[in-house]
């Protein structure tokens, strides 16, 4: 899953602009593409969700790909 950016992406339309952040207060998200407004932290949070969501639709195992984790080597199994 790739989080880049999600502070910084519009949930509704997808645009993503740094200018969504106001520079001076930092916790308010209004997307300059479609007005959408809200606190930058849940904005954030919604669009790691659905990113989550869209995995698990897929098939894919969030555990698996995460970021944070070493590549696994062919053959290897992911503890539950």
């Amino acid at each position: 899953m790739n989080f880049s950016y999600s502070s910084e992406k519009g949930l509704s339309c997808g645009s993503i602009d740094e200018k969504n952040r106001d520079k001076k207060k930092q916790s308010k998200f209004c997307c300059i593409c479609c007005g959408h407004t809200e606190n930058a932290d849940m904005n954030a949070a919604k669009n790691i969700l659905t990113a989550g969501h869209a995995v698990l639709a897929c098939g894919g195992d969030a555990l698996a790909t995460s970021r944070k984790q070493e590549p696994l080597r062919m053959g290897e199994l992911v503890s539950a």
